[in-house]
């Protein structure tokens, strides 16, 4: 049954799947209106993609990177920047690696990671609820925004059918994401946690496709189990680390993870909800 929300005119977000469940959402994508006695356009649809999870081995990894066990030996692979023209590229890779703690948390429904090894490593680009994932999709531009506006938001709009707010576990045991999803150009990104598993959300169209024309079927989620760490190749989509919800993930500091990457490092950006109109869902429940 879809959630009862207090709101005025809606949006729908429909499962992909057998069953295609319509959700409200609050209208803030809504196109406006442009005169006096134009009719309303149809509210806005979205599909909900749930993503295959997989448990990481060597093999299923490979198309997306590799397995290590020991953070510190683990080299991070830098690449020359591509060549846009007939001019070569001279050096490019000199710059050296840049490592730090990823600090990932759940607060009130949305998902924190802070990168310490970057100067604009703070972000919060996952929703318990595909609602609040929705709003937040027109109320701010990039990750630091983001990170801020969210940070002193208490509030948790999403409601049961008796009209009371709903905890976090309440809401579901699902992230929604459509932001904060790129690929470097310039080398490996390494991830590894050894206090707790985390999951990471990675993409790679395949040879016939150029990499930037990534489609949401495209992704795949791996739970990586703690101990283990991901080094995620270049030009591979992903998004930071998501830390799973279950209580032994929900603590006061949070997920303390281990990163390292090439410290000149290019992004390009995807958002699937922009291009495709599809919000990705994990289910990180534990």
């Amino acid at each position: 049954h879809p959630t009862t929300m207090r709101t005025g005119s809606a949006l729908h977000l429909l499962r992909r799947g057998r069953f295609r469940q319509r959700h409200p959402l609050s209208c803030c994508l809504q196109e406006p209106r442009r005169g006096l006695h134009q009719v309303s356009p149809e509210p806005k649809t979205f599909e909900l993609l749930d993503v295959t999870i997989l448990e990481p081995s060597a093999a299923n990894l490979k198309p997306y990177g590799s397995l290590f066990s020991d953070y510190d030996s683990e080299p991070v692979p830098i690449e020359r920047w591509p060549q846009p023209g007939w001019r070569a590229v001279e050096d490019g890779i000199s710059g050296g690696v840049t490592e730090g703690d990823f600090i990932l948390s759940w607060e009130n429904g949305r998902h924190f990671a802070r990168n310490t090894g970057v100067a604009d490593g703070e972000y919060c680009f996952a929703w318990t609820s595909p609602t609040e994932a929705i709003k937040a999709a027109s109320s701010f531009g990039h990750a630091s925004q983001a990170y801020e506006e969210s940070k002193n938001d208490e509030h948790v709009s999403e409601l049961n059918s008796e009209g009371q707010a709903l905890e976090k576990h309440e809401v579901g045991g699902s992230a929604h994401l459509f932001f904060e999803i790129n690929y470097h150009a310039c080398g490996s990104q390494l991830f590894y946690s050894g206090m707790a598993p985390f999951y990471l959300l990675v993409a790679k169209p395949p040879s016939e496709r150029f990499p930037d024309d990534v489609i949401p079927s495209d992704f795949v989620a791996f739970r990586i189990p703690a101990g283990t760490g991901v080094s995620v190749n270049s030009f591979v989509w992903h998004s930071p680390p998501i830390a799973s919800l279950d209580l032994d993930s929900d603590r006061q500091d949070g997920v303390r993870m281990k990163t390292k990457q090439a410290r000149f490092h290019s992004k390009i950006y995807y958002n699937p909800l922009e291009e495709h109109n599809t919000l990705l869902r994990i289910n990180v429940a534990g």
